[in-house]
Parts: structure tokens; sequence; C-alpha cells
């Protein structure tokens, strides 16, 4: 049964590197940021956590509609989605290679991450992981074909 189809090919990797790009030039660099794949624990507790954020808003609407009283939305500011994007991202970053930032090395760590890529300075990076993160085959393993 050399023809049968092996489903394995859909199991995506639990991690992925990727290369940073110059921001001018487009040539990759040796700074790399390794993201939890969607299988990884940092991307389900991720996913689970989103997952009930949206639950109990569905609840706070039901129970207001039940009531009979109007629901009224949280009051989001730009900076808190943004704030709430750059966590969610951040939530999934297992590592970095080290890096210079104004001279100085930069290990990685959630706050310094954060710090980061809330910086609208950086924008250029902030889009690469963007990119990155929505691309289904950055986590699809590598074939021997390709």
């Amino acid at each position: 049964m050399d023809d049968d189809f092996d489903i394995s090919a859909f199991k995506t990797l639990a991690t992925a590197d990727m290369v940073v790009n110059h921001p001018i030039t487009g040539v990759p660099t040796k700074w790399i940021i390794t993201f939890a794949g969607p299988g990884h624990p940092q991307t389900v507790d991720l996913a689970d956590r989103q997952a009930r954020r949206r639950l109990t808003e569905d609840k706070n609407k039901l129970q207001a509609q039940v009531n009979g009283r109007k629901y009224k939305a949280p009051d989001l500011s730009p900076e808190d989605v943004r704030d709430e994007i750059v966590g969610d991202i951040v939530d999934r970053i297992v590592t970095w290679t080290p890096v210079r930032l104004d001279g100085e090395a930069v290990e990685f760590s959630k706050a310094k991450a954060v710090a980061l890529l809330r910086d609208p300075a950086y924008g250029k990076l902030f889009e690469q992981i963007i990119d990155f993160l929505a691309a289904e085959r950055s986590f699809m393993p590598r074939s021997a074909q390709n």
C-alpha cells in the first residue's frame, strides 16, 4: 500500500524559527525568533485564555439580554487593543537569539519583547512577525522535496 496517504503530513511543528529580515534591504539577519507552534503548550494556553475571554463576554451579553438590560461592552482604547495583540504575540515567543539594541545586548525576556513590540518605531518588525504567524506554512515541516 505504497499509495496510502500518511496523515502525519498535517502535523505542525512544535516550534518554528523566524529569521528576521533587515527592514531596508530585506536581507536575512542572524537574529532568529523562535515561536511556539499551534500544538505547543504556550499556544494552547493562549488559545484557552482567548476562548475564556470570548465566553465570558458572550455570557455577559446573554445575561443582560435575559434580564432585559442593555449590554455595555467595555470601552477599549487603541492602546488597549494593541497591548492585547502584543501580549498574545509575546506569549507565542519561546526565545530569540541574542541581538543588540543601541549597542547593548538584549537577551529574550517577555518584558523586553513587550517593550520592543509596543514601540511604534519597530513597526516593520511587528509586521514581519504578524506575517510569519499568519502564514500556515511557517509551522509545517519541510519535506525532502522542498
